[in-house]
């Protein structure tokens, strides 16, 4: 339930947020159009929806650990990255 009310709660400081940099993006939203710019956020929206209920699921099976090798690999991918591109 806690999962569900702090994404709740996170909506519309996520709205505000895009909003506010929104000002200071590089292609003017006018030209995007309405349509484009509605179908983003409903997808948006549907994939957050969709990865909270699947790591929801994931931690009340307790299988936290099969992201373990992920982490790890990306991890060290990022520190590579990080020290090769300085």
């Amino acid at each position: 339930a806690a999962a569900y009310f702090s994404n709740l709660m996170a909506i519309p400081l996520i709205a505000g947020a895009g909003l506010v940099e929104a000002r200071h993006a590089s292609v003017d939203i006018a030209q995007v159009g309405a349509v484009p710019l509605l179908v983003g956020c409903i997808v948006a929206f549907l994939a957050g929806v969709f990865a909270i209920r699947f790591l929801v699921a994931m931690l009340r099976r307790g299988r936290f650990y099969a992201f373990a090798p992920y982490c790890f690999a990306v991890g060290l991918f990022t520190l590579a990255y990080a020290l090769w591109h300085g």
